[in-house]
């Protein structure tokens, strides 16, 4: 009984055309939930100190200014084609890279389009097995920081998707 009826009638002969967005609320680590085992993604965070890069729990407290990297693990069965993946920035998390552009990493290609509020990562094929794409960052604002969970998407096949979890750091100016 949530959904209404939508009836749309036109008096001309010509095709009409339109569209219906339904707006609901839920839970954002349900939004969306992975479709199956055929695609799963894992983001892992790493903190610079002393020229060295160490895993980065969840909650953990950073300096202003931290450098930190950003891992999106692709996990998936089958050779896939066509994929869209979005990694949602945390506010007061600055990209070190300044241009969009065509990368090259583990036998694979993808193109990044940097966004200020996410980077946008375009992949035309993903190998069988586990693909990693890192890319670096500095945290600019203090507070509470959280990363929205990023998604993978086919374009060919919607069902196709598989998403990970949000991530929170805290960041002060205390060193």
């Amino acid at each position: 009984d949530h959904f209404q009826k939508i009836q749309v009638e036109s008096k001309k002969e010509d095709l009409v055309t339109g569209g219906i967005i339904i707006k609901y609320e839920d839970d954002i680590e349900n939004m969306f939930k992975s479709s199956g085992d055929e695609i799963r993604i894992q983001r892992v965070i790493f903190v610079k100190e002393k020229g060295e890069y160490r895993r980065l729990k969840e909650g953990e407290n950073l300096p202003l200014g931290s450098e930190i990297q950003v891992e999106i693990n692709i996990i998936n069965q089958e050779e896939i084609e066509y994929m869209h993946l979005i990694i949602p920035k945390a506010t007061g998390m600055e990209l070190s890279a300044e241009r969009s552009g065509y990368y090259w990493s583990q036998g694979f290609s993808y193109y990044v389009q940097l966004k200020n509020e996410v980077v946008d990562i375009f992949l035309e094929r993903i190998p069988k097995g586990t693909s990693r794409i890192f890319f670096a960052a500095y945290l600019t604002s203090e507070g509470k920081l959280t990363m929205a969970p990023s998604t993978i998407q086919s374009f060919e096949h919607p069902a196709l998707k598989a998403s990970d979890t949000s991530f929170k750091i805290n960041v002060s100016s205390i060193r």
